[in-house]
């Protein structure tokens, strides 16, 4: 917004100046923040001298020249694990007096764009920690460890046994991710029912 027409202006050519705190993780030219290695570090601009301020009317002044320098976060690398297809599922083998369920999908290592990263040999890491709804009564924290094949993806099973079952009843669990140790952006939601298990609404 001009705060001396009050009209909406688009004001992107005039920020010729483009940088990055870290090129060996990310460049910058003009819009286009193009990524060099996986990291974090500071995406800036810088504009021409333009008019800033209060309304010239408003009793508050003229508008006064300056240079806004814009900055925000870039994260690049993979963002995020998603399942990209379900294996099998149904009831799953319980100890006696349970009843419960199992899936077992392909997880993905995904950008944030939903686009694979591709590359074989990362290992990957998760921990499952339960939420504030645990009406299956599960217990404990679980981690567990994988290798990314050539797809960036591995095979990986989640089930529940509970002597709630069958009920209508649900537990929530955060997992978080770690890619060859170094932690990912995104944390999935799981949902396990009795019938049925959703993975991040997968």
């Amino acid at each position: 917004m001009n705060s001396c027409s009050q009209r909406l202006v688009t004001v992107t050519a005039d920020f010729p100046t483009w940088w990055t705190g870290n090129t060996s993780i990310a460049t910058a030219s003009n819009t286009q923040i193009n990524g060099v290695a996986v990291g974090t570090t500071d995406n800036d601009a810088q504009s021409i001298n333009m008019y800033w301020g209060p309304k010239a009317d408003s009793g508050g002044g003229d508008c006064p020249l300056s240079q806004e320098a814009p900055s925000a976060p870039t994260y690049v690398g993979p963002y995020r694990v998603e399942p990209i297809s379900t294996t099998i599922q149904g009831a799953a083998s319980c100890p006696a007096g349970q009843q419960g369920w199992s899936r077992t999908v392909q997880n993905q290592l995904q950008y944030a764009n939903g686009a694979g990263y591709l590359v074989a040999g990362i290992t990957m890491a998760d921990i499952l920690t339960i939420g504030g709804t645990n009406q299956l009564g599960i217990s404990g924290t679980q981690t567990s460890s994988f290798q990314t094949d050539s797809n960036g993806s591995w095979p990986d099973t989640y089930y529940v046994c509970s002597r709630y079952c069958p009920s209508s009843g649900q537990t929530i669990e955060l997992q978080t991710w770690t890619f060859n140790q170094i932690p990912l952006a995104h944390s999935n939601s799981l949902v396990y029912k009795c019938t049925s298990i959703t993975i991040d609404g997968f």
